[in-house]
């Protein structure tokens, strides 16, 4: 018979350190976890999506108290991509200044040779 452990992804992000937060939450209630990946997202991070981030994985039969006990922590959440909060301020002009700022950048680049930025505004 095999001493294999079955492990369960119970929390994945694009950063290492989100999934060392969860860890550290999840060491602190007693849950072993294995953290997957890390290394290949830190060691070039146009990986992260092709191996679907850093992963968190625990074994089968603590899964749901670690899901659990990661529900009620301030782990940060990733947000699936194409959902993002709305800024109550933003407005059509707005869009429209960032716009030419990215223009003007662009252009000061290939006139000077130096992008010159600016920050918006609040």
């Amino acid at each position: 018979m095999s001493n294999q452990l079955n492990l369960t992804t119970v929390f994945a992000s694009f950063y290492a350190w989100e999934a060392h937060l969860a860890q550290h939450a999840l060491e602190k209630n007693g849950i072993e976890s294995y953290i997957i990946d890390a290394g290949m997202v830190s060691a070039n991070w146009m990986y992260a999506n092709a191996v679907g981030g850093v992963k968190l994985r625990v074994a089968d039969r603590d899964a749901d108290r670690a899901r659990a006990i990661l529900a009620t922590t301030s782990v940060p959440k990733r947000q699936p991509a194409g959902e993002h909060p709305k800024d109550p301020d933003e407005s059509h002009t707005a869009k429209g200044n960032s716009l030419w700022r990215c223009l003007y950048a662009i252009g000061t680049f290939f006139l000077l040779g130096v992008p010159l930025l600016f920050r918006p505004r609040k």
